[in-house]
């Protein structure tokens, strides 16, 4: 069942001033701290201060020390954290049997709708390798408007880092 599969921690903030509210969550084990906690980081510094956030963390086997300087460097003011173990569902559901080069804790967006609170409506997935530069508020809201259950954004990665050093691939 659910709650065998899946462990919660929660820290909660310790004042809530905010009028609106925005779920993120982010997926990562060990190996993805870091930028999991940059991302989050990013994100938690650039938001729109009237907001809310709250952070739903899916972990694939993250100790605890690593669980707790996450917890240490973000915002507690504005900011719940929920972490949600979710190894044991992941290996139950068979992701590490993919034919993919992909860790499993990759697959773990996918367990969202099983995870988080049935009453929240929407929620943003970030990947744990990327910088939050400018507010996603409106983005969310926006977002929030739509009737897709799920939107993306292209990959820009390597082609935006091309363009901006000016190289070209040249083929022979």
């Amino acid at each position: 069942s659910r709650q065998r599969l899946i462990r919660v921690f929660q820290m909660k903030p310790t004042a809530i001033r905010s009028s609106k509210t925005m779920h993120v969550a982010f997926c990562a084990d060990n190996n993805f701290v870091i930028p999991m906690a940059t991302a989050a980081r990013s994100l938690l510094e650039n938001i729109d201060v009237r907001y809310q956030t709250y952070l739903y963390l899916l972990s694939d086997g993250i100790s605890e020390r690593n669980k707790q300087k996450i917890n240490q460097s973000l915002d507690f003011n504005r900011t719940t954290i929920t972490w949600y173990e979710v190894k044991d569902a992941l290996d139950q559901n068979n992701f590490r049997n993919l034919p993919t080069r992909l860790p499993k804790v990759a697959f773990g967006r996918l367990l969202l709708p099983s995870v988080i609170p049935k009453d929240i409506d929407w929620v943003l997935y970030l990947d744990c390798d990327l910088i939050v530069v400018d507010d996603v508020s409106k983005m969310f809201e926006e977002f929030k408007s739509t009737a897709h259950p799920i939107s993306a954004a292209p990959n820009l990665g390597p082609s935006l880092f091309q363009d901006a050093l000016h190289l070209r691939h040249v083929k022979a």
